[in-house]
């Protein structure tokens, strides 16, 4: 009681009015710098799909600090501006507009401009030309693989590069060219993306678009089996993934999931729904059985695999 008797009422009230705005003013300040910071965050390019083509193809820019809405921000060929297709935070679909020309495109928004990034407008620099995408080549294939340039570029140095885990091909140091790409014995029949990079006379490193070659045995297998031969759900929209082994004439076991070879059906979708990738999808209560059927040369082998969920619990 003392205490509070020794310090004027009014003179505590006062000063608790001003520490109070004086703190308020702070935290509003430092919010109100965070907001206009986090605004202001500048666009970064952290790659293009492509890094060459003609007027009307498609270039993929992923990075950071796009901005979920498009708005007033824009892409730049050079100073010439694109009408985007697709405009995310991290991503933004773009065809290459009429009158650009070689240079840099860069990505404006609000103001700010994110830092440029090479693009050669014109025939493209880099090309696998065989295979085509969709081919189908077999396991223990050395596969030749052609290069070349459209744009007649000349190159010191040139590979192809095979998704994980087929590996790098053989160098070559001029194009047009030929180098070979091992498909390991044991990679699992799908599909994967061979990718040419170079280097030009110029030092430009250089990339050509994926080409997605389908790896597959050339005969089938005696017979295939699921992993797990149940499938239990919890709720509905639970998915479950499918693991396929084939068991080939010599003894070998490969995973076959994914083969084009391979279609998947159930037998009441109204239970149960399974994708092209062996996805499968609950979707009311109850038992059925989904298919899985290897077909070659007309003939064929199949995979019978449960698919159960006991009660209607939502996800």
């Amino acid at each position: 009681m003392f205490f509070a008797t020794a310090i004027p009422t009014s003179w505590k009230c006062n000063q608790f009015q001003t520490n109070a705005k004086a703190v308020f003013s702070a935290v509003a300040w430092l919010f109100f710098f965070s907001f206009a910071c986090s605004a202001m965050a500048e666009p970064r390019i952290s790659g293009l799909s492509r890094t060459s083509g003609e007027v009307g193809t498609s270039v993929t820019i992923s990075g950071t600090g796009f901005g979920t809405l498009q708005g007033s921000s824009v892409v730049r060929f050079g100073n010439v501006t694109a009408t985007t297709t697709r405009w995310s935070d991290t991503e933004i679909v773009v065809p290459v507009p009429i009158k650009a020309t070689t240079g840099n495109i860069t990505v404006t928004v609000r103001g700010v401009t994110s830092h440029p990034e090479p693009f050669a407008v014109g025939p493209t620099l880099l090309q696998i030309a065989s295979p085509s995408s969709g081919d189908i080549v077999n396991q223990r294939q050395v596969m030749p693989v052609s290069i070349s340039s459209p744009a007649n570029v000349s190159f010191t140095q040139v590979a192809v590069i095979g998704e994980n885990p087929i590996g790098v091909s053989n160098i070559g140091t001029s194009v047009p060219t030929q180098v070979s790409v091992a498909i390991p014995t044991d990679v699992a029949a799908n599909t994967y993306m061979l990718t040419a990079v170079g280097t030009t006379a110029s030092g430009q490193a250089v990339f050509s678009d994926p080409v997605l070659i389908d790896v597959e045995r050339p005969d089938r297998p005696v017979s295939i089996a699921a992993t797990t031969p149940t499938l239990f759900f919890e709720s509905l929209g639970d998915e479950l993934p499918l693991t396929l082994l084939g068991t080939f004439a010599d003894g070998s076991v490969l995973d076959v999931t994914h083969s084009s070879h391979v279609l998947y059906t159930t037998s009441n979708r109204a239970i149960a729904g399974v994708n092209t990738q062996g996805i499968v999808t609950a979707i009311a209560p109850g038992t059925t059985v989904v298919t899985a059927t290897y077909t070659l040369n007309g003939k064929s082998v199949r995979a019978y695999i449960n698919s159960r969920l006991s009660k209607a619990t939502p996800e």
